[in-house]
């Protein structure tokens, strides 16, 4: 995911007139790290969270995952782990 896509994402998640328990989560995790020094850090962990609570919700419902969303969490993941810096 691009810088852009991954704010696009995250905007329209936390979007504030959502009120989804795992938007409202969210929401709080993003807004109470953004103050850290590695901002595309904070971003990346939001997404993985975001994933895994679509993942969770997807699979609870027994609604198919798209590979794409698998993808993106395994890219984000794999690139937080030393020496993965692509």
């Amino acid at each position: 995911m691009t810088l852009t896509e991954k704010l696009m994402y995250l905007a329209d998640f936390i979007e504030p007139t959502r009120t989804f328990p795992d938007c409202v989560r969210l929401r709080g995790y993003f807004y109470s790290r953004i103050g850290e020094n590695d901002k595309n850090a904070v971003l990346d962990s939001t997404l993985i969270l975001s994933f895994d609570m679509t993942v969770t919700e997807l699979i609870s419902s027994g609604q198919p995952i798209h590979p794409d969303t698998v993808a993106a969490r395994n890219y984000l993941i794999l690139k937080q782990k030393p020496g993965n810096e692509s």
